[in-house]
C-alpha cells in the first residue's frame, strides 16, 4: 500500500472546493483530512487561500505520473480553470509518498514546495516529517 501526501488550495469566497475535493478524492481512495487552514497570500497582498494537508492512500500500483493526471481530472470536474491564474477554484499538488516513511516527490522538490509557505507551517502544524 501507498499513501500519498497532498495539499490542496483554493481561493474560493469559501471552503467547498477543498470539501468537493476530498469528496472526489475519496472515490479513488481512502483519504485522511490532516488539517484545513483559510491562509493570507504569501506575498501578504491578494486573495486568501483555503488550504488543507491530506493523505490518499492507495494498492501501490498508480504512479506519480497517474496520480498527478487524476488529480487534474478532479480539478478540471470541480471547476479548475488554469488560463486564470487570479482565480484558482481548487488545487491538488502531490508533496510526498509513504511506504516506510515519508519521501518527498520530485515534482514538489523541483517547485520548492516544501519549505514555502504554507506548506512548511501545515506540516510542523501536523508534526509530518518528509525526507
Amino acid at each position: 500500500m501507498t499513501d500519498w501526501l497532498l495539499l490542496l488550495g483554493s481561493n474560493h469566497v469559501d471552503d467547498g472546493p477543498i470539501g468537493d475535493a476530498l469528496e472526489a478524492l475519496a472515490t479513488i481512495g481512502e483519504v485522511d483530512c490532516l488539517c484545513r487552514r483559510h491562509l493570507p497570500p504569501r506575498s501578504g497582498r491578494g486573495a486568501w487561500y483555503f488550504n488543507a494537508l491530506a493523505t490518499l492512500s492507495g494498492d501501490g500500483s498508480t504512479s506519480a505520473d497517474a496520480l498527478r493526471a487524476r488529480l487534474r481530472d478532479i480539478e478540471q470536474r470541480l471547476g479548475r480553470d488554469r488560463d486564470d491564474p487570479q482565480r484558482v477554484h481548487i488545487d491538488i499538488d502531490i508533496l510526498a509518498l509513504r511506504d516506510e516513511e515519508w519521501v518527498a516527490e520530485a515534482h514538489a522538490m523541483d517547485k520548492g514546495e516544501l519549505e514555502g509557505f504554507p506548506v512548511a507551517m501545515l506540516l510542523a502544524e501536523t508534526g509530518l516529517k518528509i525526507r
